[in-house]
């Protein structure tokens, strides 16, 4: 018997590969190496792996042992590489197929294991390229791979001198995938002659045969300028490009480097192929970025292509770049207008705007269906005409405001009790400022030119303590952050991770709020666990001046956990405190307790401070 490839088998392992796969850098080597071994329908795939090494291709070797209902071993050396493997891969991918095997010699472990279909070593490790002559493969044939195979620890590599005597390599290949993939395919045992085996190696692939869904798969890795010109390679690949769910057209690049005499003109020519690519376009988009001109909405261009792309394309998510050359500041002509109702298309759930001068709220009219707004380096009038803008949205859950006012006095009001999150920053000095958010959540302030006796928040989940606005008599120019969250809610930790995300540098206050609500969780869903708070500042050089925590229940294990986290590892913390005063007696007993045994525990930053207020 032989090994047989299966093309549905390796297909589907490949799609599975690539979703779990999508933030790793050697996911092209995982996504080959899974659909290698998926297709040749392997039982027994084994690799080794090391701290410290990439874990891309141990998630596609777990994937393909799920599609074939095989074994996955992985070899580790010690107990340390063993115990952040088993970590690393229980966050991304879930297979009971997948074993680990510690042993301070690879080549014995190797040795000891038989019927191997599948073996995945490191050409950089000398001990583990020997382990390839020790295995003991299966009779139906085996596929050895060597990764990094450019980098190979033994000189002049030669499959025949490191494969036990006798042992029939049928075809070898080496491809430049990643940091390059040696592959032998090792015959089946009792084989006969050599030349009467028929090699099963793919050597030719007919795009003609391919699943459209491989080849949208293919051009969702391309700008949306390259997949369009895979028209050109065939006739197979002419109308691929149309069905694609995401576009993003921008003039960007070419104009940095137009004279300035010449941006009208060739704007207008990018505007024209801009507009054939949506015009061909087929089918209905997920999103879509339109970076243009000043010249695109004086001629009505950019009102045309927003009808297009909403009414006809159904696009979920909208982001529009108005291009400002560094020669040219802010003049009226950038004065957005645009027809009434423009945003109201019932598929529109998100909308960006960057760069422009709003004059006021018509096209923003009937926009119930709005749930995301973000207007970046935007100039208004004054802020009561940004009051109004916002009131015409009143579905909004997420608010980003990155906005300067002509007049600089005035009331902005935020009114909307489905918002969830938002964000202020780069705003003008005003008079005053209103927030009535009965849902919110998430208060990300960066900056914003209000006295703190003149911001007014109406918001019960979130905690703000404005006595930290100290600086320029009150104001908040300090970027500082206030959450409400249950965390033993796995969807508000999720929320939680992409909000500390945003965050990359200093952060003047953070502050957090514990909820404690009853939920209800959905079938199969899990509580949070050590491994989720551990990822949650994934921002490893963050720095935090004052933490503020509101809500601490000291018996609650999974809110004791995480505040654990916070002291032992990334990002460095000066100030901790925890509100513990407004407790009845018992429940202030057991907080303080707890908090006492949080004192005991090993502080990431030697020199935290803890108290309670």
């Amino acid at each position: 018997m032989k090994l047989v490839w299966s093309p549905e088998t390796a297909f589907n392992a490949y799609i599975h590969t690539v979703r779990k796969c999508k933030s790793y850098k050697e996911s092209s080597v995982a996504e080959y190496l899974s659909a290698t071994a998926a297709g040749w329908n392997t039982r027994l795939i084994v690799e080794t792996w090391k701290r410290g090494d990439p874990i891309a291709t141990s998630v596609g070797l777990a994937v393909a042992a799920i599609h074939t209902r095989g074994r996955h071993i992985c070899i580790v050396p010690d107990e340390e590489s063993r115990l952040e493997y088993e970590t690393v891969m229980k966050g991304a991918v879930v297979s009971e197929a997948t074993e680990i095997v510690v042993g301070d010699s690879v080549e014995d472990v190797v040795d000891r294991l038989s019927g191997v279909d599948f073996l995945v070593v490191d050409s950089k490790r000398s001990e583990y390229v020997k382990a390839l002559g020790l295995a003991n493969t299966s009779k139906m044939g085996a596929v050895l791979v060597c990764k990094n195979a450019t980098q190979k620890s033994i000189p002049g590599f030669k499959w025949h001198r490191v494969l036990r005597r006798g042992t029939r390599v049928v075809r070898s290949v080496f491809l430049p995938v990643g940091r390059g993939l040696d592959i032998a395919h090792v015959g089946a045992s009792g084989g006969g002659d050599l030349k009467k085996v028929h090699s099963r190696w793919i050597k030719h692939v007919d795009p003609r045969k391919l699943p459209d869904e491989l080849l949208q798969l293919i051009l969702s890795k391309l700008s949306t300028e390259e997949a369009v010109r895979t028209s050109l390679l065939s006739s197979r690949w002419m109308d691929v490009w149309k069905w694609r769910s995401h576009l993003v057209l921008d003039m960007r690049k070419v104009l940095e480097t137009t004279p300035k005499e010449r941006l009208h003109r060739a704007s207008v020519q990018l505007a024209r192929s801009m507009t054939k690519v949506i015009n061909n376009h087929r089918g209905h988009l997920e999103s879509c970025t339109i970076q243009h001109y000043i010249s695109q909405y004086k001629d009505g261009t950019l009102q045309s292509w927003i009808d297009s792309v909403t009414g006809l394309k159904h696009t979920q998510d909208l982001t529009l770049i108005n291009y400002i050359p560094a020669i040219r500041r802010y003049k009226g002509a950038n004065l957005l207008s645009l027809h009434p109702d423009t945003f109201s298309h019932h598929s529109l759930s998100s909308l960006s705007l960057c760069g422009f001068n709003l004059i006021g709220p018509d096209a923003f009219s009937k926009c119930k269906n709005l749930k995301t707004l973000n207007l970046i380096n935007i100039v208004i009038s004054q802020a009561s005409v940004l009051s109004g803008v916002l009131a015409a949205f009143s579905s909004l859950e997420v608010i980003v405001l990155n906005v300067n006012f002509l007049t600089p006095r005035g009331v902005l009001k935020i009114e909307n009790n489905n918002l969830k999150f938002l964000q202020l920053s780069s705003l003008n000095e005003i008079d005053r400022m209103e927030v009535y958010a009965t849902c919110l959540d998430v208060l990300d302030i960066r900056c914003i030119k209000v006295n703190r006796d003149n911001f007014i928040l109406v918001a019960p989940n979130i905690q703000v303590n404005k006595n930290s606005w100290l600086d320029n008599h009150g104001l908040n120019d300090c970027p500082h952050l206030y959450l409400s969250v249950d965390i033993t809610d796995p969807k508000e930790v999720e929320i939680l991770k992409e909000v500390l995300l945003m965050w990359t540098n200093f952060v003047m206050e953070l502050e957090i709020f514990f909820k404690h609500k009853k939920s209800h969780r959905e079938e199969g869903e899990c509580s949070t666990n050590d491994r989720t708070h551990a990822k949650l500042f994934a921002n490893a050089d963050l720095y935090v001046y004052n933490m503020r925590l509101y809500n601490f229940d000291g018996s609650n294990e999974e809110e004791f956990a995480f505040v654990s986290r916070l002291l032992m590892q990334k990002p460095v913390i000066l100030n901790m405190m925890i509100e513990t005063s407004l407790f009845p007696p018992a429940k202030k007993f057991n907080a303080e307790a707890a908090v006492a045994k949080l004192m005991e525990l090993p502080k990431y930053f030697k020199n935290l401070k803890i108290e309670c207020f």
